[in-house]
């Protein structure tokens, strides 16, 4: 009779070290989502930010807030400068007649709002 020398993996090992790499995928799935829902939160806050910035350059310089400037995609110029080159998608705006009486709100993951009014964001 030959000796025979088994080489390579019983189906076992295998099969453990199969669950172990399903076991740590499933974890870093879990990791990667909760950062891109607060990388999704940071974009929102910095679009309301932005667009607060550029309420403020333009009034600041005498131009009067135009309601069309809230539709998005459009773009923002004061004096024949562009201030914002397009009004994001991710925040809603709102605005009157008065320098302090505009409102540009984000809606973040958790259904909290994140809002810029009167020069400030909260």
């Amino acid at each position: 009779m030959r000796n025979k020398k088994t080489r390579g993996f019983t189906l076992i090992e295998l099969l453990v070290v199969i669950a172990i790499i399903g076991i740590l995928a499933s974890v870093v799935m879990v990791s990667v989502g909760s950062a891109r829902s607060k990388a999704e939160d940071a974009q929102k806050k910095g679009d309301a930010n932005q667009l607060m910035m550029a309420y403020e350059l333009c009034y600041s310089s005498g131009e009067t807030w135009d309601s069309d400037w809230l539709t998005a995609g459009n773009t923002i110029t004061c004096d024949g400068d562009v201030v914002l080159q397009r009004v994001p998608s991710t925040v809603t705006a709102a605005a009157t007649s008065g320098y302090s009486d505009y409102s540009i709100t984000a809606t973040l993951s958790d259904d909290s709002t994140y809002t810029c009014t009167g020069g400030a964001c909260y």
